[in-house]
């Protein structure tokens, strides 16, 4: 891909995603709101992308604290988790990288046929990712840089690992620091709270190669490169669009909450809703001091209001959102199995990476040995056309 083609994809991505970091920066409970509902589908896509079972339904309608052997969806929901674990607390790529590429790692899928254990956080590996990202212009290419060099080091051993990364690099470009780290259990409700930790990341590269179709994550290949930036310009313009629903609704939750008597708690539930757009009867009993049976009456007089719709349909879990991400999760679902997409044999020929290592009937033979010469060339055009991206951004850059 030309190298005028590449800046002007990188300047569209960025400006636009600089557009959403300004509002979500101006309204810290819209960015709240906004990255939550992003933070779940990007999860259920990176894990999608592996081709393991999981939608953005089955992880928001059921308890997140799940057997990974009880099943295949059972076993999406519990990496899809695992996921969410880094998006919704990146960690301080800049000050401890080695904790942050650990991470990152330990999230990370094996894609299938791979054997042997995933990459450990080596020192070099660590230090040539940190050295990628540094003085990097603008987040994009920080991300990018930091993704392709574990990609490079790591022969392509995760690239969920490798897109867990790029979020990671983005968020610590824009200034995002290291805050709470999310442990066990993992917090129902995709709560997110203030705090230097919280998350400041924009760019999402899983769902903007998944949606509208299946695009392969090969950032270092020029035909993986031009997809990623289609797709992301595209997301790009999609999150811009979120915007104004979710204001709506907070104008709308904000005015509900107003209109009601001193001794009632719907403000307050208000407040929760700004930080967990997926509740329960249960989080909502714990986090406002009131009994099931009051959370229970609360929830529907926030249904009533048009504030929150319900997930699920049964007695045994119960969980409700607010109306734009309900909205998003019966829109917004990935086809189980990802079908429809390229097999693995289809995405080597288009990029020469991930060929399929079964036959026909099912039995793994050998993978061909990897030419890497053709990689190698396209990752020095990656480089040359960067180099000129940075070049360029370097002259906007704030002093």
């Amino acid at each position: 891909m030309p190298a005028p083609e590449i800046l002007e994809r990188v300047l569209a991505i960025e400006v636009g995603a600089a557009r959403i970091e300004g509002a979500l920066l101006a309204d810290p409970d819209l960015g709240r709101v906004w990255r939550a509902q992003a933070a779940l589908t990007e999860a259920c896509r990176s894990v999608g992308m592996e081709d393991i079972s999981v939608q953005e339904g089955d992880l928001a309608t059921r308890p997140l604290r799940v057997d990974p052997d009880e099943g295949e969806t059972a076993r999406g929901v519990w990496l899809a988790g695992e996921t969410l674990r880094i998006l919704l607390s990146p960690g301080d790529l800049v000050a401890d990288p080695e904790r942050a590429v650990r991470r990152c790692l330990g999230a990370g899928v094996r894609p299938d046929g791979s054997e042997g254990p995933m990459p450990e956080a080596e020192p070099d590996l660590v230090d040539a990712i940190s050295t990628a990202m540094r003085d990097a212009p603008g987040p994009l290419i920080g991300a990018l840089r930091a993704a392709l060099t574990m990609r490079t080091l790591t022969l392509s051993a995760s690239p969920s690992a490798e897109r867990l990364l790029f979020i990671c690099a983005d968020h610590a470009v824009r200034g995002g620091r290291a805050g709470r780290e999310l442990t066990d259990p993992l917090p129902e409700g995709l709560g997110l709270t203030a705090g230097p930790g919280e998350p400041r990341w924009v760019l999402l590269p899983a769902t903007a190669l998944s949606t509208g179709g299946f695009r392969v994550w090969s950032p270092g290949s020029p035909s993986g490169l031009a997809s990623l930036l289609d797709g992301m310009r595209d997301e790009v313009g999609r999150g811009l669009g979120a915007l104004p629903t979710l204001r709506r609704w907070r104008d709308l939750a904000l005015a509900s909450g107003a209109d009601r008597h001193g001794r009632s708690r719907m403000r307050d539930l208000v407040r929760l809703l700004m930080s967990r757009p997926i509740v329960t009867g249960q989080i909502v009993a714990e986090e406002l001091g009131v009994t099931p049976r009051g959370a229970l009456n609360l929830i529907g007089e926030a249904a009533e209001a048009g504030l929150l719709d319900e997930l699920t349909r049964r007695r045994s879990y119960r969980a409700w959102a607010i109306s734009p991400v309900a909205g998003r999760l019966r829109n917004r679902t990935v086809a189980r199995g990802m079908r429809g997409r390229p097999g693995r044999a289809a995405q080597a020929g288009a990029d020469g990476e991930g060929a399929d290592l079964t036959t026909d009937q099912g039995e793994a033979r050998a993978p061909a040995p990897r030419d890497r010469s053709g990689e190698e060339a396209a990752l020095a055009e990656l480089d040359a056309a960067l180099a000129a991206a940075d070049r360029l951004l370097e002259r906007y850059r704030l002093r």
